[in-house]
């Protein structure tokens, strides 16, 4: 089963993610589309049972990833100066 997440909209929330505390600040209001995500259903069950909203979760979850990301490559361009 495929459920659909429209991401689209500014705001200011906290959330836990695997265990891992979020919290993401917007002071501009970001341009949002709506996209559609694959998500396990078993996920899906229980963010809808915690009343989770799962867009915010969503966006938390890629803002996370992507800054993850970003600091290994940084510092991998960091360690190639030296």
């Amino acid at each position: 089963m495929t459920h659909t997440l429209h991401v689209g909209y500014a705001c200011n929330y906290s959330v836990i993610m695997d265990g891992y505390y979020v919290h993401s600040i917007e002071t501009e209001i970001s341009k949002r589309r709506p996209v559609n995500l694959t998500i396990r259903e078993d996920l899906m069950q229980n963010a809808k049972s915690l009343n989770l909203n799962t867009s915010k979760a969503a966006e938390a979850g890629i803002e996370d990833a992507i800054k993850k990301i970003q600091t290994v490559n940084g510092w991998n361009q960091t360690k190639k100066l030296y």
